[in-house]
């Protein structure tokens, strides 16, 4: 799994910019943003063997709005040309995410996902311990990565209710926080996870749904 973070440092003043070539001591090719010099100062984040290992740079956009990946890091995350890659937007920060191969039981997933929602009307979605395979009821992507506050919790493969007056949300402008996860035993070296989305705390008969889809679940793909 691999990110990129992109920040525009032009917005946050003239001599941010210019501690960050000072730092770095690259040569820099800056563009003209409302009549100042724009900086990109990238972080580069992936994982390998379960490490999280994390590399920043500068890079400089060309005028049509195009940065080169460092070829290290290319060929750490294994990406090659015309590799689909997905961008989010958070407040001043661009999120790169590789988009992952799509997983085999996906429909399958769905449409049980979907039986789920009918009945809670609670956003839910399937997840192995780094990122989201089916979503149902939110816009997550397949391939979406797993906040990194919510991994322990998935790791420890128990049924976990979250508390919602500490909101964990999947992206920042959703409006649900993870309220409960199920843990999915599919005997198979991939586990995975239903997670239910709520802003309330789930009642009984919600939680048991969750609990028999998840159930449900391991019968499928065990």
């Amino acid at each position: 799994m691999g990110n990129v973070l992109m920040q525009n440092n032009s917005l946050k003043g003239v001599n941010k910019t210019d501690n960050i070539k000072a730092r770095h001591r690259h040569r820099l090719m800056p563009h003209k943003v409302y009549g100042k010099e724009a900086a990109i100062c990238c972080f580069f984040s992936f994982r390998k063997k379960g490490e999280h290992m994390k590399y920043s740079d500068i890079c400089t956009i060309d005028s049509q709005g195009r940065i080169v990946i460092p070829a290290k890091l290319r060929k750490l995350l294994k990406l090659e040309n015309g590799n689909p890659l997905e961008v989010e937007l958070s407040n001043q920060e661009i999120r790169i995410r590789k988009c992952r191969e799509p997983h085999q039981d996906t429909i399958k997933l769905q449409s049980i996902l979907s039986i789920l929602y009918s009945s809670i009307k609670h956003g839910a979605f399937i997840c192995t311990d780094q990122y989201v395979i089916a979503a149902t009821g939110i816009y997550l992507p397949e391939g979406t990565s797993l906040p990194e506050n919510l991994e322990p919790y998935i790791a420890s493969g128990n049924e976990v209710v979250l508390d919602i007056s500490q909101p964990l949300y999947m992206l920042s402008h959703h409006r649900e926080p993870v309220a409960a996860l199920y843990p999915i035993h599919n005997g198979k070296a991939l586990p995975l996870t239903l997670a239910v989305l709520s802003k309330t705390p789930l009642t009984e008969m919600e939680m048991g749904c969750a609990r028999l889809v998840a159930k449900t679940l391991e019968k499928e793909f065990c």
